[in-house]
């Protein structure tokens, strides 16, 4: 790799792991309803005194009060805008608001050193050729998920709003991620992958159903329905619950709304996706494929297994915080593990079945000198 590769590649490892923090930190922020303890985006009102007046002076601001009048005046616009927290003290309220804060702050470092990302690849022709339209679709996506951070806020947390967050902010380290694996595994060359790639579609379908459970899981976190049913496998003594359906409710409503319907989806998805894994990695059995992809594809039933078995031990102890924080993480670990596998079964040769045994053939008629044995 040049040092231009090198020096785009470490500012990308440096993302994908700032990623995996705010992502992390994003999942506390909702667990803790944090993100309403700054109902306002991208600035807040801070309420300052005057010190030749007296009066109090709103002021939009980036950073937190000075003292503790204007702490006290920051909860009280708080209680205002989300009434169900009245009563809540001080102390509480500063560890809800730093929270929040530490979140913006991290989501404010990852602009700056997306912005440094940015510069070297424009700067150098050759990275620009290669990642030039990965860097411009990281940062559309960059600014559309500070958008919906704010939109989640101003509307006080909607589950729809919540897990649109939540899938932008994995697209987003997925294209981080396709872009290192251009430049540390470059494409094979157009011809060596021309003809027909009997996976190309399982791969494209595998990451899509990920995605979808992700989005699923979003809803359960914006919803909070995953305190709903803390049992299993049956939702408290049914297999079907009631109420998967209310009357007069639309099917829109009943898939963003609907709390007993957002688990129960999310719950038996995760097995759909499960039986898709397992289809797949069978179905990879009998082609040729880069050993990069052959491990992924180890990996991968391992992770879909322990990606469930971590949302039933979340589920069945009651959502304790670090067993769904880390069932969020291992999400992303798994979508990011189909995405090495759609980039090397897309970028990659790929050898089916019919060619496969061609190939074995003509091996089977090569003596040990390497010379073809004559007919």
């Amino acid at each position: 790799m040049t040092r231009s590769e090198q020096a785009a590649g470490w500012l990308l490892g440096v993302l994908i792991a700032l990623s995996f923090a705010i992502v992390t930190l994003g999942g506390y922020v909702r667990l803790t309803d944090s993100g309403l303890s700054i109902p306002e985006w991208p600035f807040f009102t801070v309420e300052v005194r005057e010190q030749a007046t007296g009066e109090l002076v709103e002021r939009r601001s980036l950073l937190p009060p000075r003292d503790d009048e204007g702490w006290m005046l920051l909860r009280d616009t708080f209680v205002r805008e989300v009434p169900r927290f009245e009563g809540t003290g001080l102390a509480p309220f500063k560890r809800m608001f730093w929270i929040e804060w530490s979140h913006r702050a991290v989501a404010k470092v990852i602009g700056f050193v997306y912005l440094a990302f940015l510069g070297v690849v424009f700067w150098y022709p050759e990275l620009r050729r290669r990642i030039g339209t990965l860097a411009v679709v990281g940062l559309v996506m960059l600014v559309v998920q500070a958008i919906l951070g704010g939109i989640a806020v101003l509307f006080h947390l909607q589950p729809v709003q919540v897990a649109l967050h939540l899938i932008v902010a994995f697209f987003f380290v997925s294209v981080l991620l396709w872009a290192l694996l251009v430049l540390l595994r470059p494409p094979a060359p157009p011809a060596e992958r021309a003809g027909a790639n009997p996976i190309l579609s399982w791969s494209i379908g595998l990451y899509a159903l990920f995605a979808m459970q992700v989005f699923s899981g979003g809803l359960v976190a914006g919803s909070h329905a995953g305190f709903q049913f803390n049992s299993w496998p049956k939702m408290g003594d049914y297999w079907v619950p009631p109420g998967l359906r209310q009357a007069g409710e639309g099917l829109y409503k009943t898939f963003t709304e609907n709390v007993i319907f957002i688990q129960f989806f999310h719950r038996w998805f995760a097995f759909l996706v499960l039986l898709a894994a397992i289809a797949f990695v069978a179905r990879t059995l009998t082609i040729r494929i880069s050993p990069q992809a052959r491990w992924a594809v180890r990996a991968l039933l391992a992770v879909v297994v322990l990606q469930i078995i971590l949302g039933i031990f979340t589920l069945v102890f009651g959502v304790p915080m670090w067993l769904a924080l880390t069932h969020q993480s291992v999400g992303l670990v798994m979508l990011l593990n189909a995405l090495v596998i759609l980039y090397e079964t897309s970028q990659q040769k790929v050898t089916g079945e019919f060619a496969l045994a061609e190939e074995m053939e003509r091996e089977q008629q090569q003596p040990a000198d390497g010379n073809i044995v004559n007919a």
